[in-house]
This record gives structure tokens, sequence and C-alpha cells, in this order.
């Protein structure tokens, strides 16, 4: 048992210290220098989840993705992520392409527009379009607090066993 312990323990320390990394991250990419860049690409990506383990019953759900290019003193860049957390995906959940497709019709990532690109100064490929938290960078704190309660649950759950173990004899 105290090895269960040690083990959703550790797990819930590294996704809080990622948790961390990605909240900071987030914070500070707000600072970083701005420049002018352009949407080259937009696309629709399909993502199936399964709602039983046979199968049969799934769900598709749409997102919006998009690359966009920049210039640094003379070199040109291409990226996918929009914001720290969210990844390459604009906007996701929608349950019809077509929903999809009206969204970044109405949005102002088609392409050829220009974007605001928040470049890393450290690192040229380092960049997002969209600045600050979002749900993306929490997640990560939320699941480690829950495997380190489950990791102290455990250890609860153990030690009254023991107790009464104990006590019984």
């Amino acid at each position: 048992m105290n090895g269960i312990f040690k083990g959703f323990l550790a797990l819930g320390v590294i996704f809080i210290a990622i948790g961390i990394y990605l909240l900071v991250l987030a914070i500070t990419n707000s600072d970083w220098d701005q420049i002018q860049g352009k949407i080259i690409k937009t696309n629709i990506s399909s993502d199936v989840t399964l709602s039983n383990y046979t199968g049969r019953n799934h769900q598709i759900q749409y997102a919006v993705n998009l690359t966009y290019a920049y210039s640094i003193n003379g070199a040109s860049y291409q990226n996918t992520r929009v914001s720290i957390g969210s990844g390459d995906t604009l906007k996701g959940g929608f349950q019809e392409k077509s929903n999809a497709r009206e969204w970044l019709s109405n949005s102002s990532y088609t392409i050829g527009n220009e974007v605001t690109v928040f470049v890393n100064p450290d690192s040229p490929k380092d960049t997002v379009l969209e600045t600050g938290i979002n749900i993306g960078t929490i997640i990560p704190i939320i699941l480690g607090l829950f495997f380190i309660g489950f990791a102290l649950l455990i250890r609860f759950v153990a030690k009254k066993t023991a107790e009464n173990t104990n006590s019984t004899v």
C-alpha cells in the first residue's frame, strides 16, 4: 500500500510542477516581443470520442487549427501554437463541421489576415497568438491536486485498516 501511496503522490507532484511551469509561461508570455505575422493555413480537424467500451457509440468533435508565418531579423518562421495550454487548437468543441467552418469564416483568423505574434525573446521559434491563462494551463494543477488527494486517501484508509486490524487482535 505504501508503494501505491508514493506513486500517486509522485504523480501529483509531477503534474503540479508541470502546471506551475505552464502557468508561469502563460503569465509571462504577454511580455514577449510582439511582431506582425500572417495566417497562411487553416484546418478543421476531427476527433472521435468513444462513449462506451463496445465502440459502437461515438461522438465526433471538430476543432479549428491554423498555421501562421512571421519573420525575425530576415529569418522566416512558421508555427501552429495558439496559446500555452491550448496548443495548436484555436477553437474546439464543435459538434458539426459546418459550425466550425462558419466560426472560422466569421473570425479574424482567416487566411491572409495579419495577426500579432508574441515571440519568446530567448527563442524565436517559441511563439503564441493568444497570451494569458486558460483552462489548459490550469488542468495539470487540478490533476496534481487530485492525485495527491487520492494518495492521502489511500494512506488514511490503510492507516484505519491497520488500526482496526490491530484493535481486533
